[in-house]
Protein backbone atom coordinates (compact mmCIF):
# COMPACT_ATOMS: atom_id res chain seq x y z
CA UNK A 1 0.00 0.00 0.00
CA UNK A 2 1.41 3.56 -1.42
CA UNK A 3 1.84 5.91 1.80
CA UNK A 4 -0.76 9.25 1.85
CA UNK A 5 1.08 12.68 2.63
CA UNK A 6 -0.43 15.09 4.71
CA UNK A 7 -2.13 18.17 2.85
CA UNK A 8 -2.78 20.65 5.68
CA UNK A 9 -2.54 21.97 9.25
CA UNK A 10 -5.58 20.82 10.53
CA UNK A 11 -5.43 17.18 9.25
CA UNK A 12 -6.15 14.53 11.61
CA UNK A 13 -3.57 11.65 12.01
CA UNK A 14 -2.50 10.04 9.27
CA UNK A 15 -4.08 7.72 6.64
CA UNK A 16 -1.00 5.33 7.28
CA UNK A 17 -2.16 5.19 11.38
CA UNK A 18 -5.67 4.54 11.23
CA UNK A 19 -5.08 2.24 8.15
CA UNK A 20 -2.37 0.32 10.52
CA UNK A 21 -4.41 0.45 13.59
CA UNK A 22 -5.17 -2.91 14.83
CA UNK A 23 -8.59 -4.40 14.71
CA UNK A 24 -9.85 -8.10 15.69
CA UNK A 25 -13.48 -7.49 14.61
CA UNK A 26 -14.56 -10.34 12.21
CA UNK A 27 -18.03 -10.78 10.53
CA UNK A 28 -20.45 -12.50 12.42
CA UNK A 29 -22.49 -13.31 8.75
CA UNK A 30 -19.79 -16.19 6.83
CA UNK A 31 -21.18 -14.59 3.47
CA UNK A 32 -19.33 -11.95 3.89
CA UNK A 33 -15.76 -10.01 4.29
CA UNK A 34 -14.55 -6.52 6.43
CA UNK A 35 -11.82 -4.41 6.08
CA UNK A 36 -10.52 -1.03 5.39
CA UNK A 37 -10.00 0.69 2.02
CA UNK A 38 -7.06 1.65 0.49
CA UNK A 39 -6.55 4.19 -2.20
CA UNK A 40 -6.05 1.77 -4.75
CA UNK A 41 -10.03 0.72 -3.58
CA UNK A 42 -11.22 3.73 -4.36
CA UNK A 43 -12.72 3.35 -7.87
CA UNK A 44 -14.77 0.10 -6.90
CA UNK A 45 -16.35 2.47 -4.22
CA UNK A 46 -17.00 5.18 -6.95
CA UNK A 47 -18.16 2.87 -9.26
CA UNK A 48 -20.59 1.48 -6.38
CA UNK A 49 -21.52 4.53 -5.12
CA UNK A 50 -22.64 5.55 -8.98
CA UNK A 51 -24.94 1.94 -8.94
CA UNK A 52 -26.42 2.15 -5.64
CA UNK A 53 -27.64 6.32 -6.40
CA UNK A 54 -28.20 5.41 -10.01
CA UNK A 55 -25.87 8.61 -11.31
CA UNK A 56 -22.54 9.09 -11.95
CA UNK A 57 -19.93 12.19 -10.47
CA UNK A 58 -16.77 12.73 -12.36
CA UNK A 59 -13.97 10.83 -11.25
CA UNK A 60 -12.19 14.47 -10.49
CA UNK A 61 -14.81 15.09 -8.09
CA UNK A 62 -14.48 11.74 -6.39
CA UNK A 63 -10.55 11.97 -6.12
CA UNK A 64 -10.73 15.11 -4.66
CA UNK A 65 -13.26 14.19 -2.01
CA UNK A 66 -11.84 10.71 -1.02
CA UNK A 67 -7.66 11.43 -1.83
CA UNK A 68 -6.94 15.23 -2.03
CA UNK A 69 -9.05 16.48 0.72
CA UNK A 70 -7.49 19.38 2.43
CA UNK A 71 -8.67 17.31 5.94
CA UNK A 72 -6.67 14.10 4.43
CA UNK A 73 -7.64 10.49 2.76
CA UNK A 74 -11.24 9.10 3.29
CA UNK A 75 -11.20 6.73 5.99
CA UNK A 76 -13.66 3.83 4.24
CA UNK A 77 -14.76 0.11 5.39
CA UNK A 78 -15.91 -2.37 3.07
CA UNK A 79 -17.67 -5.35 2.41
CA UNK A 80 -17.26 -8.06 0.25
CA UNK A 81 -19.24 -11.06 -0.62
CA UNK A 82 -16.87 -13.62 -0.13
CA UNK A 83 -18.36 -15.95 -2.87
CA UNK A 84 -18.12 -13.05 -5.82
CA UNK A 85 -15.98 -11.10 -4.45
CA UNK A 86 -17.64 -7.91 -5.26
CA UNK A 87 -17.89 -5.10 -3.12
CA UNK A 88 -21.28 -4.65 -1.92
CA UNK A 89 -21.22 -2.11 1.20
CA UNK A 90 -18.96 1.07 1.48
CA UNK A 91 -18.92 3.20 3.86
CA UNK A 92 -16.68 6.71 4.16
CA UNK A 93 -15.39 9.39 6.39
CA UNK A 94 -13.48 12.12 5.81
CA UNK A 95 -11.20 13.41 8.59
CA UNK A 96 -12.32 16.90 9.56
CA UNK A 97 -11.26 19.54 11.33
CA UNK A 98 -12.18 19.93 15.35
CA UNK A 99 -11.08 21.33 18.25
CA UNK A 100 -11.23 21.90 21.77
CA UNK A 101 -9.74 25.28 22.63
CA UNK A 102 -6.19 24.91 20.75
CA UNK A 103 -6.36 21.42 21.18
CA UNK A 104 -6.82 19.61 17.93
CA UNK A 105 -9.59 16.51 18.41
CA UNK A 106 -10.12 13.21 15.95
CA UNK A 107 -12.73 13.89 14.08
CA UNK A 108 -14.94 12.39 10.70
CA UNK A 109 -17.67 13.66 8.70
CA UNK A 110 -19.89 10.57 7.57
CA UNK A 111 -19.87 10.82 4.12
CA UNK A 112 -21.50 7.91 1.38
CA UNK A 113 -22.49 4.99 2.93
CA UNK A 114 -23.91 2.44 0.21
CA UNK A 115 -25.12 -1.12 -0.28
CA UNK A 116 -25.98 -3.21 -3.77
CA UNK A 117 -29.91 -3.09 -3.60
CA UNK A 118 -30.37 -6.82 -3.99
CA UNK A 119 -29.14 -6.92 -0.24
CA UNK A 120 -30.45 -3.94 1.82
CA UNK A 121 -32.51 -4.50 4.63
CA UNK A 122 -30.24 -7.61 5.21
CA UNK A 123 -28.93 -6.36 8.65
CA UNK A 124 -25.64 -5.52 7.00
CA UNK A 125 -25.53 -1.78 8.24
CA UNK A 126 -25.05 -3.26 11.91
CA UNK A 127 -22.59 -6.02 10.98
CA UNK A 128 -20.51 -2.68 9.21
CA UNK A 129 -20.85 -0.16 12.15
CA UNK A 130 -20.11 -3.14 14.66
CA UNK A 131 -16.90 -3.73 12.63
CA UNK A 132 -16.08 0.53 12.62
CA UNK A 133 -16.88 0.73 15.75
CA UNK A 134 -14.01 -2.12 16.90
CA UNK A 135 -11.41 0.26 15.41
CA UNK A 136 -9.36 1.03 18.59
CA UNK A 137 -9.65 5.04 17.58
CA UNK A 138 -13.47 4.61 17.43
CA UNK A 139 -14.26 5.97 21.10
CA UNK A 140 -12.03 9.18 20.82
CA UNK A 141 -13.09 10.53 17.48
CA UNK A 142 -15.44 12.74 17.08
CA UNK A 143 -18.00 11.93 14.49
CA UNK A 144 -20.16 14.87 12.56
CA UNK A 145 -23.14 14.12 9.78
CA UNK A 146 -25.38 15.91 7.77
CA UNK A 147 -28.56 13.08 8.17
CA UNK A 148 -31.05 12.37 5.50
CA UNK A 149 -34.46 10.44 5.78
CA UNK A 150 -32.84 7.14 5.68
CA UNK A 151 -29.74 7.61 7.61
CA UNK A 152 -31.94 9.00 10.40
CA UNK A 153 -34.16 5.60 9.89
CA UNK A 154 -31.64 3.15 10.09
CA UNK A 155 -30.37 5.48 13.32
CA UNK A 156 -33.38 4.30 14.44
CA UNK A 157 -34.10 0.48 13.47
CA UNK A 158 -30.54 0.11 14.85
CA UNK A 159 -32.03 1.68 18.46
CA UNK A 160 -29.70 4.52 18.76
CA UNK A 161 -30.16 7.88 19.25
CA UNK A 162 -27.93 10.40 18.24
CA UNK A 163 -26.10 11.81 21.25
CA UNK A 164 -26.24 15.36 20.54
CA UNK A 165 -29.15 15.42 17.75
CA UNK A 166 -29.40 18.77 15.77
CA UNK A 167 -27.22 21.78 17.02
CA UNK A 168 -29.67 24.68 17.12
CA UNK A 169 -26.70 26.84 17.06
CA UNK A 170 -25.11 25.42 14.15
CA UNK A 171 -25.28 28.19 11.22
CA UNK A 172 -24.07 27.94 7.40
CA UNK A 173 -21.89 30.78 6.91
CA UNK A 174 -20.69 30.01 3.30
CA UNK A 175 -22.52 29.47 0.33
CA UNK A 176 -19.56 26.22 0.14
CA UNK A 177 -20.59 25.83 -3.48
CA UNK A 178 -19.57 29.11 -4.24
CA UNK A 179 -16.92 29.73 -2.01
CA UNK A 180 -15.22 26.17 -3.12
CA UNK A 181 -15.76 26.84 -6.77
CA UNK A 182 -14.14 29.93 -6.83
CA UNK A 183 -11.39 28.32 -5.70
CA UNK A 184 -11.22 26.00 -7.91
CA UNK A 185 -12.39 22.80 -6.00
CA UNK A 186 -15.12 20.46 -7.96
Amino acid sequence: MASVRRSSAWQSSTFDQWFNAPMAYRSPDSRFELRRATPEDFPRIYDLVDTVWNRTRSRADYDWIYLHNPGGVARCTLMFERSSGELVKSVAGFPWPVAHGDERREARFGGDAVTLPRLQRQGLSAISIAYAESHPWHKRTISLAAPNEKSRANTAKLGRTPPLGPLPFGTLVVDWAAYLGARGVP
